[in-house]
């Protein structure tokens, strides 16, 4: 996980932004108040095209940082998925959420799957 200060860190040094580079399977979990810390657009970042949005759902990232950036994923924190998975309606929106975040990013990872069932969800 990476936030505001330390992105914005990793911007200022030219030898970690080298090491980086030699790390293509490198991730960037990026929580959502980062976006709004930074003075640095996430445009602007190198490796940029390495960020996840993580835990979505959990109070800190929500859906304005969904469309601050195309991510590599995102990732729909334990308790949203806890949360919605208990009834029907919350498995519709689950779903609708699930299509839009993948708009926004290359896949969306749900946290707390860990049953064949609600793998179908």
């Amino acid at each position: 996980n990476i936030d505001g200060i330390a992105l914005q860190a990793l911007q200022r040094h030219s030898e970690l932004q080298r090491q980086i580079a030699e790390m293509p399977y490198l991730r960037f979990e990026l929580v959502e108040h980062a976006e709004t810390a930074s003075n640095h657009p996430l445009q602007q970042i190198v490796g940029g095209e390495r960020l996840w949005l993580d835990d979505f759902g959990s109070g800190l990232a929500n859906f304005s940082a969904v469309g601050a950036w195309r991510y590599q994923y995102i990732k729909v924190a334990r308790e949203l998925f806890t949360l919605l998975k208990q009834s029907e309606e919350g498995v519709q929106l689950l779903g609708t959420l699930i299509k839009m975040m993948n708009q926004h990013s290359d896949g969306v990872i749900v946290e707390g799957v860990e049953t064949e069932q609600e793998w179908r969800l």
